[in-house]
């Protein structure tokens, strides 16, 4: 239940970054489209690391999880920043 949740949660992250990615890019801030383009590739990753860990049960996917998450944090943190 609790992993379904996570998933969830996760799965609505990357909708919100591929919603902000899109309206940066219409509103052409290439800077901020830039960053948010790369917080939504982190996510995207880190779901992969996610699933990779669940199945495989690797430490190092679970580190990695971890990482890209805290680096789509600080792009989008800069995002709020710039904007």
């Amino acid at each position: 239940m609790a992993l379904t949740i996570h998933a969830s949660l996760g799965l609505l992250l990357i909708v919100g970054g591929l919603t902000m990615a899109v309206s940066t890019l219409a509103a052409r801030r290439w800077l901020v489209a830039v960053l948010a383009l790369a917080g939504l590739a982190c996510l995207v990753l880190a779901t992969m690391s996610g699933a990779r860990f669940a199945t495989t049960g690797e430490t190092g996917a679970s580190m990695l999880m971890a990482v890209l998450t805290c680096v789509a944090l600080a792009c989008y943190v800069l995002v709020g920043n710039l904007s």
